[in-house]
């Protein structure tokens, strides 16, 4: 008898495994290959028909159990007619989630050059009305925010994209995303923009421009990083590529590179890019003057032209520069022409 009990109890365990096994099997994503797949609601169509429809073509694996997920769900009900884009990967939740928002629209977001995670946040919420801010900060990271010593695991799975291989474990998507009009499905997530926004920062980088950053030595992060700066403090492409020059040179030296536009991301601080000492005693891995190197990470989302300036520097003999109010960029060899050039610069 008690060994007819064990043989059940192993039986139910079995069941209860396969069945566990099962449903995480159904619930993982499919194999299929479109990175985004156009699906249409006929009015009348019934759940069944929808599921099946789904199943031949291979975006679920089984039509009977994704009509059963929704059932069960309560989401079966909330599904109406329309036209509907689904992203990769997908998954059964994913699916069902995206049927039961209104159908998509497209609508036309701008992302400027030099804007930060916390601005383009900003924006994208007020134009998409299924983008949630607090989803795309857990996903991207928060601007100037060190992330190095926290729990916090910022998402990973954005795909096999060439310009991700050396992020930092802990680095926020800060100066991925590229500065550019789009046309974007009016009720997509702040996953799927983001997903977007990578795929286009990783068509940006080219053949060309990849053979360049290669060419000198340094890390994509890095080149980022350098390209962010530059986006912040000099405005033309002959100027950025003179700065970056004078910035690589302090950097291969371990000077501070005393970036006021780091010490304005440091702080939160909007307007001009002048800073005060209170500002430049500012102790974060991204103020350049109390720390020599680069600044902990990007510090927004730079052109493709600073990208250029930052991998392809013009060699020069000059080791200071500063803008002035009107724009002007002045440049000297040494500090007592530094001084000079500041009278009158502000």
């Amino acid at each position: 008898m008690r060994r007819l009990g064990i043989l059940i109890a192993v039986i139910l365990l079995g069941v209860i495994f396969c069945g566990v096994a099962y449903i995480k099997f159904q619930l993982s994503p499919t194999s299929f290959a479109s990175e985004s797949f156009r699906f249409v609601v006929r009015e009348g169509e019934s759940v069944g028909e929808i599921a099946r429809e789904l199943g031949e073509k291979g975006v679920v694996r089984n039509a009977w159990y994704f009509q059963k997920y929704l059932s069960f769900h309560k989401l079966d009900k909330k599904i109406g007619a329309g036209e509907f884009v689904m992203n990769a990967p997908y998954t059964v939740a994913h699916i069902a989630e995206v049927l039961t928002r209104p159908g998509v629209s497209e609508e036309t977001i701008t992302i400027l050059p030099g804007w930060d995670l916390d601005e383009m946040a900003d924006a994208l919420a007020i134009k998409l009305p299924y983008f949630k801010k607090s989803d795309f900060t857990k996903l991207a990271g928060e601007s100037a925010h060190d992330y190095r010593r926290e729990r916090v695991v910022l998402s990973r799975e954005w795909g096999d994209l060439k310009i991700l291989a050396d992020r930092p474990e802990w680095a926020t998507l800060e100066g991925y995303l590229p500065p550019d009009t789009f046309r974007v499905y009016k009720n997509s997530t702040a996953e799927e923009v983001l997903r977007r926004l990578l795929s286009e920062r990783e068509k940006q980088i080219d053949d060309e421009l990849w053979t360049k950053i290669q060419a000198s030595g340094r890390s994509f992060y890095d080149i980022l990083t350098m390209a962010s700066v530059l986006e912040k403090e000099v405005r033309t492409e002959v100027d950025r590529r003179i700065v970056a020059d004078i910035f690589w040179r302090r950097f291969d030296m371990n000077w501070a590179l005393q970036s006021d536009a780091t010490v304005h991301y440091a702080v939160r601080k909007e307007g001009s890019m002048f800073t005060t000492a209170t500002d430049r005693e500012t102790d974060s891995p991204w103020n350049t003057y109390r720390y020599p190197g680069l600044p902990l990470g990007p510090i927004c989302m730079p052109s493709v032209m600073a990208i250029r300036a930052a991998s392809d520097p013009e060699k020069n003999d000059y080791w200071y520069f500063l803008t002035t109010k009107d724009g002007e960029v002045r440049y000297a060899k040494d500090l007592d022409g530094h001084n000079r050039n500041k009278i009158n610069a502000y």
